[in-house]
This record gives structure tokens, C-alpha cells and sequence, in this order.
């Protein structure tokens, strides 16, 4: 049977030399997803939808600090089960 699984990265570098520039994390086996991501405080930065989807770095058209930032992702996978991450993300300049 087809196991979904999730792979996001710890960090990410919103420097915009063309690597790393963005926090999207990568799936196996997931029809549909839905992430947020939070500050240290609970603020919602940025919420998405979709696999293909990405986060850059920035709130409200402003680059975020270097710190370490809270994600949260829902997602149904191809097996018609429910899954939950939650971890943290770092942006790095």
C-alpha cells in the first residue's frame, strides 16, 4: 500500500541568490495539503494550499527576521487518511 510521507527542511536562506530561497516542503503520496506558519508569538504569517505551494520569507511584503519559525501542515494522503506535522522551520541570511 502507498505510504505518505513529509520532508521539510529545518532552514532556508530568503537571500534571493536562486538557492533555498523558499520554505516548501516535499510529499509522497498527498492529494491535497494545507500549511501555516507561525511566529515564536502564535502571529499567522503565511498560510497555503497545494502541493506545489511555498513560503519566501516574508509578512505582509516584509522580510521576516532571522529566527526560528513555528509550521503546522494538514494534509489527506492517496491511502484517504488524514495527517498532521507540526515543527519549526529557521530562516537563515
Amino acid at each position: 500500500k502507498p505510504k505518505s510521507t513529509l520532508f521539510a527542511p529545518n532552514c532556508f536562506t530568503p537571500n534571493g541568490d536562486g538557492k533555498n530561497d523558499v520554505f516548501q516542503p516535499a510529499y509522497t503520496n498527498m492529494t491535497k495539503i494545507q500549511v501555516w506558519v507561525f511566529d515564536r508569538w502564535g502571529l499567522l504569517l503565511k498560510t497555503f494550499d497545494g502541493l506545489t505551494d511555498s513560503w519566501d520569507g516574508t509578512h505582509n511584503g516584509v522580510r521576516c527576521e532571522t529566527d526560528t519559525y513555528v509550521y503546522k501542515i494538514k494534509g489527506t494522503g492517496v491511502d484517504g487518511k488524514d495527517y498532521e506535522w507540526v515543527d519549526r522551520v529557521s530562516i537563515v541570511y
